[in-house]
């Protein structure tokens, strides 16, 4: 048997994989800020710092109208200068 149980960060915890999903899902800005993150982690090898958090945001805020998809946030993270200039 495998235990799915868990505690979130914040302290929620979960018993199954549904669970999990729907705690996740119940914030999609913060997921798309935590994809949007390792999007330009990945893209430009170099970690997040205190200093691009702003720009970091803007990328999720540009992407919201489009419902945080994944395209809005590859496009949006690619305009911005946390990819232009690194």
């Amino acid at each position: 048997a495998v235990d799915a149980s868990g505690t979130l960060a914040d302290g929620r915890r979960f018993e199954s994989f549904a669970e999990f999903r729907r705690l996740l899902a119940a914030d999609p800005r913060r997921l798309a800020r935590a994809l949007a993150r390792q999007l330009v982690v990945y893209a430009t090898g170099a970690d997040i710092a205190a200093t691009d958090r702003p720009a970091l945001d803007a990328v999720v805020d540009r992407a919201a109208d489009r419902g945080y998809g994944v395209r809005a946030l590859v496009q949006e993270g690619g305009a911005s200068p946390l990819f232009r200039e690194q």
